[in-house]
C-alpha cells in the first residue's frame, strides 16, 4: 500500500473487516446459513414479482422456526407452570390454602418427585439406597400408595421435558445387581432411562415388602397419580404428595365436591410448604373455571406443549374467571373434539 494512490489500492473481500452485525445469520440447516439482509431482499423481490403482497410476506417471522413457540430448533418454549398455581392461590381463601398439614388416613405419592427427595452416598449399594427410600416413605407417610412414571415404553409426549431436565448429562447403563455400589453423581445416573427404570423396579419391590401399594405407569404417571388419590378419597381422608402444578390442575378437574372424604394436595416445593383443600378450592373457583383448567394449562404451556410468548398463565386464568367468551368457546371445542 505504501507509495500507492488511495484510489488505486484494491482489497480482496477476505481482507475486509467484519463487524458483529455482518456475522449474524439465520440457521436453516446443519451447515447452511442465510444472511438476514439477503433474506429480506428476497422477500421484497417476491412481494413485487409474485402474487403475494408485501403485507403477506412481512407477516412471517425472519426465522427458520417460530420463536413465539420455540426457544431453539428442537426445543419448545418453557412454560412458567408455577405461575398458574400462584394465580389460583391468590383467588383462594384461608379455608382452601392451609398453613398446617392436616391429619389424613392415606397418602398418595408422586414417585418421580420422591426419587429426588433423598441424597445418595457414594459407595452405598443400590439395594441399600432402595431400602432408604422404602424406610423414608413408611416413616413419613405410612403404608402409602406410590405411583411411578414408566421409562421403557419408547418415545412419548414428555420426551422434550425429559431432554431439558437431563441438561446434557450422560451415563452408561449400570447393571444393578445385589452388591453393585453407587459411584458418581445421582443426576448423571438418573439421566439414563434404563438406569432409572431399573432403580424404580428395585425401590418398588422394597416398598411392597414394607406393605406399600406401588403402581407402575407405562409412561407419564400424572393422571394415574390423581385418579389413585381421588379414588382413595371416597373411603379415606387422603393427601396427594407432589410438587407439580400439573397434579393440582388434574385434581381440580377430576375431584368431586359432592361426596367422599377430604382430599388435600400437599406441595413442599418452596418454603413454607403449602396444603390445598381441593374440594373447598374447587367450590371457590367454580365448576366452570375448573372444567376449563386443562385447556388453559395446555394452551399456555405444560410438559407436552409449548408456552406462547407473551401469553402468561395468570392472564389466561383471569380471562377464564371473567368469563371471556372467546376463551370459553375454545375450551369447549378442546373438550368436545
Amino acid at each position: 500500500m505504501e507509495g500507492q494512490s488511495l484510489f488505486s489500492v484494491k482489497y480482496k473481500r477476505s481482507m475486509k473487516a467484519k463487524t458483529l452485525a455482518s456475522s449474524v445469520a439465520v440457521d436453516v440447516a446443519k451447515d447452511k446459513t442465510i444472511d438476514p439482509a439477503l433474506l429480506f431482499q428476497r422477500f421484497l423481490v417476491v412481494s413485487q414479482t409474485a402474487d403475494l403482497s408485501l403485507d403477506e410476506v412481512m407477516a412471517h417471522e425472519l426465522s427458520p422456526y417460530p420463536p413465539s413457540l420455540f426457544e431453539a430448533k428442537h426445543l419448545l418454549r418453557k412454560p412458567n407452570k408455577a405461575q398458574l398455581m400462584a394465580a389460583m392461590k391468590e383467588q383462594s381463601s384461608d379455608d382452601a390454602v392451609l398453613k398446617d398439614v392436616p391429619e389424613v388416613e392415606h397418602n398418595v405419592l408422586d414417585g418421580g418427585s420422591l426419587l429426588h427427595r433423598l441424597k445418595w452416598s457414594e459407595g452405598k449399594t443400590y439395594c441399600s439406597i432402595a431400602d432408604d427410600y422404602a424406610s423414608f416413605t413408611v416413616k413419613h407417610y405410612g403404608k402409602a400408595t406410590i405411583v411411578f412414571d414408566g421409562y421403557i415404553g419408547g418415545p412419548n409426549t414428555k420426551d422434550i421435558i425429559h431432554q431439558r431436565r437431563r441438561k446434557n448429562r450422560t451415563s452408561n447403563k449400570v447393571n444393578i445387581a445385589e452388591g453393585t455400589k453407587f459411584v458418581g453423581k445421582k443426576e448423571d445416573f438418573l439421566s439414563n432411562v434404563e438406569n432409572k427404570q431399573s432403580l424404580i423396579n428395585l425401590i418398588s419391590q422394597r416398598m411392597k415388602d414394607r406393605g406399600c401399594n406401588v403402581i407402575q405407569s407405562e409412561g407419564d404417571a400424572d393422571v394415574e397419580i390423581v385418579k389413585a388419590a381421588v379414588s382413595m378419597s371416597s373411603n379415606k381422608r387422603t393427601s396427594l404428595i407432589g410438587e407439580d402444578t400439573d397434579l393440582l390442575v388434574l385434581l381440580l378437574h377430576h375431584a368431586s365436591t359432592s361426596d367422599g372424604n377430604k382430599l388435600y394436595f400437599y406441595s413442599d416445593k418452596g418454603s413454607p410448604a403449602t396444603v390445598y383443600d381441593i374440594k373447598v378450592m374447587k367450590k371457590l373457583l367454580g365448576n366452570d373455571v375448573c372444567s376449563s383448567l386443562l385447556f388453559l394449562h395446555a394452551f399456555t404451556g405444560c410438559d407436552t406443549t409449548s408456552a406462547v410468548f407473551g401469553i402468561g398463565k395468570k392472564l389466561a386464568l383471569h380471562k377464564v374467571l371473567k368469563g371471556d367468551s372467546v376463551f370459553n368457546s375454545c375450551a369447549k371445542m378442546f373438550y368436545h373434539t
